[in-house]
């Protein structure tokens, strides 16, 4: 009888610890896991509109297309805006290479 009330006593004591346990807070341990990549943030909020993303690729689509975001960009302006500015001479080459050719065709 006395060591089924102790056992219970325990059982019950322990869950309670670990409860307790996990409400605790450490940032500067989880700020060290984070840098590691053992967890992952769970801070990835919108600067934005304060969305709640999964993971950072979640959090990158989003403000990209965010509605809140005042200088929003896709990739398709993005890509347009680098090769134009990598190397404006091949474009233009591109463009006159077809019209040189219909001239010498005729």
């Amino acid at each position: 009888m006395q060591k089924i009330s102790i056992i219970e006593t325990v059982k019950i004591m322990s869950k309670q610890l670990l409860d307790k346990l996990e409400d605790m807070q450490m940032p500067k341990i989880k700020n060290i896991l984070v840098k590691c990549g053992i967890i992952e943030n769970e801070n990835l909020n919108c600067c934005y509109c304060n969305y709640q993303a999964k993971n950072k690729a979640s959090l990158s689509a989003h403000s990209r297309n965010c509605k809140s975001n005042p200088n929003p960009k896709s990739k398709k302006e993005d890509n347009n805006e680098n090769s134009i500015s990598e190397n404006p001479t091949t474009q233009i080459e591109t463009i006159l290479e077809p019209n040189k050719k219909s001239k010498t065709k005729k």
